[in-house]
């Protein structure tokens, strides 16, 4: 018989082998479900916009206007916005729900910013400028379609979340193991390139400057390729962290040069040649932003949480 991944009941983690309700189910205490679920409703819109702030400032530090010098108001913004979104994806230790929420939340506002055109316009009035233009890093983050493609990859961490609360230890451990490692090492950064052809696309079609009333089909449609291959890489998760976990580490190492401007250029004017201009300028952008930051603190949580559930679920 098979399984309705997307049901309801997939992100209500069954109990643990034998019957166990003692609060160490596959998901945790309803409790932990319940603060689990608040903890994203509550801190991931602050973290993301935290990040977009700290980015924002770094891209126009590095890239517009090429200074190679640390700017430390873009490093404190960018830091205490990471803190907070590893304190959301953390959430899957104790329930599915918390990625879950995390990605509804990023992925509707994703949506509706690219969705209405003068929504950008709408809400940085309201916005505190923090050291940026808030219409710039809305822009930046929000029409280049990056905030969309963080939700995704939240949705695919909650579904490898539920996955692995489902997950009996089985006498392919190390199958797993090796096959999430090749989807990790050779996913991550296929994905990562597509997003980047697609967010240059997106912010150079339907930016500020272009006034577009609506998004490219062919550069949305490699950004959400992109976000799909990415959210895969976190979907492994459900079988075996080895893959995700590397993965992670990887794009959190090559994300957290964001606060090294130097470097940001350097990989810029290094991507030039194999990826072109767009392909170049997208992957400078998505480091200088801090997405890269992001997609690694989201697949180490995917990790963790998903190691926790099957250790739970033995």
């Amino acid at each position: 018989m098979s399984q309705r991944i997307f049901s309801a009941s997939d992100f209500q983690d069954p109990p643990a082998r034998g019957g166990r309700s003692n609060g160490r189910s596959g998901g945790g205490s309803v409790a932990g479900r319940v603060v689990s679920a608040l903890v994203a409703l509550l801190i991931t819109a602050p973290a993301l916009l935290l990040v977009m702030a700290g980015g924002a400032r770094s891209y126009s530090e590095t890239l517009q206007r090429l200074n190679t010098e640390p700017v430390p108001a873009a490093i404190l913004l960018l830091s205490a916005g990471l803190v907070l979104v590893l304190i959301v994806s953390l959430t899957g230790l104790f329930s599915s729900l918390g990625p879950l929420i995390a990605g509804l939340v990023a992925t509707g506002l994703g949506i509706a910013f690219l969705a209405i055109p003068t929504l950008s316009s709408t809400v940085a009035g309201s916005l505190p400028a923090m050291g940026v233009s808030p219409l710039s890093l809305l822009v930046f983050w929000c029409q280049s379609g990056l905030l969309l493609a963080t939700g995704i990859v939240f949705l695919g961490a909650a579904l490898g979340r539920a996955i692995a609360a489902r997950t009996r230890s089985g006498g392919r451990g190390g199958v797993k193991a090796v096959v999430s490692l090749v989807v990790g090492l050779l996913a991550t950064p296929l994905g990562i390139v597509l997003v980047a052809f697609g967010s240059s696309g997106l912010l150079r079609s339907f930016g500020t400057v272009a006034e577009s009333t609506s998004p490219v089909p062919s550069t949305l449609g490699l950004l959400l390729a992109g976000a799909v291959v990415l959210a895969g890489v976190a979907l492994t998760s459900g079988w075996s962290s080895v893959g995700v976990s590397v993965a992670g580490i990887l794009s959190l190492l090559l994300g957290l040069l964001a606060v090294v401007p130097a470097a940001v250029v350097w990989i810029f004017t290094t991507a030039s040649g194999p990826l072109g201009s767009d392909g170049a300028s997208g992957l400078g952008s998505a480091v200088a932003l801090g997405f890269i930051a992001v997609l690694g603190i989201e697949f180490l949580g995917s990790a963790a949480s998903g190691a926790r559930a099957r250790r739970i679920r033995r």
